[in-house]
């Protein structure tokens, strides 16, 4: 039951609910030791203290003492990797170790079923007992904790007197441990590879001028212990072979770069110190050929980030969609009559430009920076998503028509300012109303029929949802949807409902409570002085007496209006579906707060009519005065939720439109500004 405090926002995600919907479930994925979110070590089962002592003997469920235990070293296991398809990733941050340095499990159904597997083997059979040949460095045992008697799997990293420090190979942290709770490791339990993967966060360096990690830089990285994130893998180190990969977290509106967010908090440098080390022997040279500070900030500011076209303010316009990747990757660009002089022009100049400049740059441009490309014998922006030092070779994605190529460093150019003053060209956005399996794994003949459909013409689009941007694609010739012409799944009768959205007042100033902060231009608020919000107690009853008398009749559609059960309090909230994690997760955002999580399939019903007369109360806004990127990451601000979340403060609309108000905020110090 959902009680008194139904009115109460569902608050964020647990940091154990990302990857498998509950906490009971999630938990695992926390390393021992690295509690995410501040809770006490003996809450979690995995999360132990060590300042408990173990019993003197251990005897419960082991074995005699084997006179010549076998300590196999870890090198010989096998290893779990990341995918290399250049494509996103979710996985659950384990634990941290030496920055930018992370462990990760894999979000997957698989992922969790060997972890919990193995975690049941470990603790489930007879283990042997301590021996009085202790392990060596490197080698692999099985560790149990004092205060929650679990056992893990662990390698050896040194041994003193009657201490041991140990490194969780499935996890990734280490810890001091009794020695009496160290045992070899059964054969059949190393069969199993090891469940965490190392990896590096790509793009980041210790920032001047010490060029040292920070302990701020590492508390930054630690509130997403235990939290599910994207990564994506650029490259391996030549060494080691560990994964450098970009980290995005996309648990709100948007998608937030963790490596933008530390370099514009100043917890990171975007790229390695520039000032050689040069022999004591050798004489500096007389004349500087560094670049000014201001010029270095001009120029990385240019090639770092480009703004992002805006939509018209009708809900139904003209588009044209230049690239298809899928039924969630459709890149469109919204058409004027003034779109192919425009686009001629443009690129021509882009053309001139590279033609003249017969020479590459010396190096190549960073990771997430901005270049001109040549592909298929023209010049366009690109954005570079990785390098292969080994084949001279960059992986781009070009930000005016949505493709991905692999091109050579022969093939680029710098980007100069004058190419920057455009927006990017595209828009991504998803086909509305389609199912899990349509969006996670498409008919190869219907996807490639849906890109020549969707690309062959102008269509007309109409707008479902801003945030994500969920679209319906229509034939003007026709007026069919694309679905249809697809021959896709009907859309079921609660994915034709709508819910308006409650608005700020007509003119003057109004109070609002924010909800959910992602950024200066990506937050939501409710009006605390609607009549709307006196009526969600109600409205929470009637949720509640429907979602416990129906059943899903079928799986959740992208975009559809619906009751979903939030993991936290376990109490049904409105929601919009809009995305699909795995064939048996949705993500969704709450109507009434505006914030996300993702769930089972199973813990979503459809809305009815009736349950969705009350317009949505959340709003979403934009500070005034901020411009937009269009990055990942965008308007980050940490500084910014810091001053303004879960806080009553006085708001003034300066405008509205693509589902969005733009306002000033006036807090009990005054107006607040970014």
């Amino acid at each position: 039951m959902w009680g008194a405090d139904a009115a109460a926002s569902p608050t964020k995600s647990s940091p154990f609910g990302g990857g498998f919907g509950s906490r009971e479930n999630d938990i695992e994925n926390v390393a021992p030791g690295n509690a995410a979110n501040g809770e006490t070590a003996a809450e979690s089962p995995l999360s132990p203290s060590l300042s408990q002592e173990p019993p003197a003997i251990i005897t419960e469920s082991i074995a005699p003492e084997p006179p010549l235990p076998d300590y196999p070293p870890v090198s010989t296991l096998a290893r779990t990797e990341l995918p290399s398809d250049m494509e996103f990733v979710e996985v659950i941050i384990t634990s941290l170790a030496d920055l930018p340095n992370f462990y990760v499990h894999l979000a997957t159904e698989q992922s969790h079923h060997e972890l919990a597997k193995l975690l049941d083997e470990l603790n489930s059979g007879t283990l042997p007992a301590p021996s009085s040949h202790p392990p060596s460095q490197g080698q692999v045992v099985v560790c149990k904790y004092p205060v929650d008697n679990v056992w893990y799997r662990a390698s050896v990293v040194g041994t003193h007197d009657d201490k041991s420090v140990v490194k969780f190979i499935d996890y990734g942290n280490e810890e001091v441990v009794p020695l009496a709770n160290v045992v070899p490791c059964p054969p059949e339990l190393l069969k199993q590879p090891v469940l965490c993967v190392k990896c590096t966060l790509h793009g980041v360096y210790p920032p001047p001028p010490a060029y040292h990690w920070s302990p701020e830089a590492a508390s930054f990285l630690q509130q997403y212990c235990g939290r599910t994130l994207l990564v994506r893998m650029e490259s391996r180190d030549a060494l080691h072979g560990t994964p450098s990969v970009h980290l995005v977290d996309s648990s709100g509106s948007g998608e937030i770069s963790i490596a933008v967010e530390m370099v514009r908090a100043g917890l990171a440098a975007p790229s390695p110190p520039s000032t050689p080390k040069t022999p004591p022997t050798e004489p500096s040279p007389t004349t500087s050929t560094a670049t000014p500070p201001s010029s270095v900030k001009k120029d990385d500011q240019s090639v770092r980030y480009l703004s992002r076209i805006k939509l018209p303010r009708e809900s139904e316009f003209e588009v044209l969609a230049l690239s298809v990747s899928s039924f969630t990757g459709v890149y469109i660009h919204p058409v004027s009559p003034e779109t192919p002089h425009y686009l001629s022009t443009f690129m021509k100049s882009i053309s001139e430009f590279c033609f003249a400049q017969t020479t590459p740059p010396a190096t190549h441009p960073p990771v997430g920076h901005y270049c001109l490309a040549l592909f298929d014998g023209s010049w366009y922006r690109a954005k570079v998503e990785s390098f292969d030092s080994a084949h001279s070779n960059l992986g781009v994605f070009f930000v005016d028509y949505g493709n991905r190529e692999t091109v050579r460093l022969t093939q680029i150019r710098s980007m100069p300012a004058q190419f920057t003053d455009v927006p990017k060209l595209v828009l991504k956005c998803a086909l509305y109303g389609i199912e899990p399996r349509t969006a996670l794994e498409p008919d190869p003949t219907i996807l490639a029929l849906f890109s020549q459909l969707a690309t062959s013409s102008t269509l007309k689009c109409r707008v479902v949802s801003y945030q994500p941007l969920l679209v319906d694609l229509v034939d003007p010739a026709t007026s069919c949807s694309l679905r249809d012409k697809l021959g896709l799944s009907p859309l079921p009768p609660t994915a034709l409902f709508s819910v308006e959205t409650s608005s700020l007042g007509e003119g003057g100033k109004s109070h609002v409570q924010v909800t959910e902060v992602h950024g200066p231009n990506d937050f939501w608020v409710q009006s605390v002085e609607s009549p709307n919000l006196h009526q969600l107690n109600p409205l929470m009853e009637k949720i509640h007496s429907h979602c416990l008398s129906v059943s899903p009749s079928h799986p959740p559609v992208l975009g559809e209006l619906s009751c979903t059960k939030f993991s936290e309090d376990q109490t049904w909230y409105r929601a919009r579906v809009i995305g699909f994690p795995s064939l048996t997760q949705c993500k969704v955002r709450f109507l009434d707060y505006g914030n996300c999580e993702v769930c089972e399939v199973s813990t979503v019903v459809p809305a009815t009519e009736e349950l969705l007369q009350l317009p949505g109360l959340a709003i979403h806004c934009g500070l005034y005065g901020q411009e937009t990127t269009g990055e990942r990451g965008d308007g980050g601000g940490g500084d910014f939720r810091v001053m303004v979340e879960n806080q009553i403060l006085e708001v003034e609309e300066k405008g509205w439109g693509r589902g969005q108000a733009v306002v000033a905020l006036t807090g009990p110090n005054g107006p607040i500004e970014i």
